[in-house]
């Protein structure tokens, strides 16, 4: 990305010059219209271009501001005081035109980087992480997709410290799209110091196949596992309290999930299009508590069809009455929690 921004304003440094060779040349006196179309265009592009960046400085606005005990000594020089002449404010509009687009190019190639520094993990695939505050929180390689060159593979461990600069940093958070479209990982392995789970941060990890979600999370964010068609079982840990939008939306081989009685909230279409789901442990003593979004679980087709909802002693009826839960069961059935 910097070598395309410096790319793009050697070109600009370029065509700034030959216009202003063709202006002050004895064809640039000339009517543009005898000249190839195309030229004639871009000619008259730049021109424009460089006119208006510079139509600040014509001012009397701008001649009063510069007229005053202000030295602009990268405009002017030093010891410019005096109200600039038109050569001044051309030379100027130059300058400004051509410090724009270097500023602009190095807010390019900054926004492209999504990260503070980058560690290889004990698995051996290089990880990206983001400073905040005290603590780092995984991210991507880039800030857009795609979001690495290359992407990771194979069974993934993340750290629970990483030493950068001499300092050693708690991973915190996985962050957004931290691991998006990684296809090629097989398993994650997350560590007891991650607290919150960010949006699309294992999105369409079609590959995925195992995911070990630590008691310290908290949140799972929007879309965090969404498309990974290779899971087959999750189990959420009894620290989590809220299951965003889409989390598990799509993951198409999913059968076997476990809901603790620390939830408080699941958002719309967290579950949605998990057909093959055949079992949902589900250990909310209060149905109605739970704040539940819309579509959450694949509806069931006829009472005796759909996913077999296993619920605590004695909340079989609570459950059957709520219609957050019930349209979406064929089957309630009361199992004991395995700490009960």
């Amino acid at each position: 990305m910097v070598v395309l921004m410096c790319v793009v304003f050697g070109v600009m440094c370029f065509i700034i010059n030959i216009t202003n060779f063709w202006k002050n040349s004895i064809w640039g006196r000339k009517k543009l219209n005898v000249y190839p179309p195309v030229i004639c265009i871009l000619l008259k592009i730049t021109i424009v271009i460089r006119n208006q960046i510079g139509n600040f400085f014509y001012s009397d606005y701008f001649r009063t501001f510069a007229a005053s005990n202000i030295h602009c000594c990268f405009f002017f020089g030093p010891g410019s005081e005096k109200e600039p002449n038109k050569k001044t404010i051309d030379m100027m509009k130059h300058r400004v035109f051509l410090a724009a687009v270097l500023l602009t190019a190095l807010a390019f190639s900054q926004s492209a980087k999504a990260y503070d520094f980058s560690a290889v993990a004990p698995s051996g695939q290089t990880l990206y992480y983001n400073i905040v505050d005290s603590t780092v929180q995984v991210t991507c390689q880039n800030s857009s997709s795609p979001y690495y060159s290359t992407y990771p593979t194979g069974a993934l461990t993340i750290p629970a410290t990483v030493t950068y600069n001499d300092t050693t940093y708690l991973v915190t958070k996985i962050g957004n799209h931290a691991f998006d479209y990684c296809s090629g990982l097989t398993s994650i392995t997350i560590p007891n110091t991650v607290a919150s789970i960010g949006e699309n941060a294992f999105g369409e990890c079609s590959g995925l196949t195992s995911v070990t979600i630590p008691n310290s999370v908290t949140r799972i964010s929007n879309y965090a596992f969404s498309g990974c068609n290779g899971l087959t079982s999750i189990t959420i840990p009894n620290s989590v309290t809220a299951i965003g939008d889409y989390t598990f939306w799509g993951c198409t081989g999913l059968t076997t999930v476990t809901i603790p009685g620390s939830v408080t909230s699941i958002g719309d279409f967290a579950f949605f299009n998990c057909d093959s789901m055949t079992d949902l442990y589900c250990y909310i003593a209060d149905p109605s508590a739970i704040s539940m979004g819309e579509d959450v679980f694949p509806r069931k087709t006829t009472v005796s069809s759909g996913c077999t909802l296993h619920v605590p002693n004695g909340t079989a009826d609570a459950f059957q009455a709520d219609k957050q839960w019930y349209p979406y069961f064929g089957h309630i059935v009361e199992d004991p929690h395995p700490n009960q």
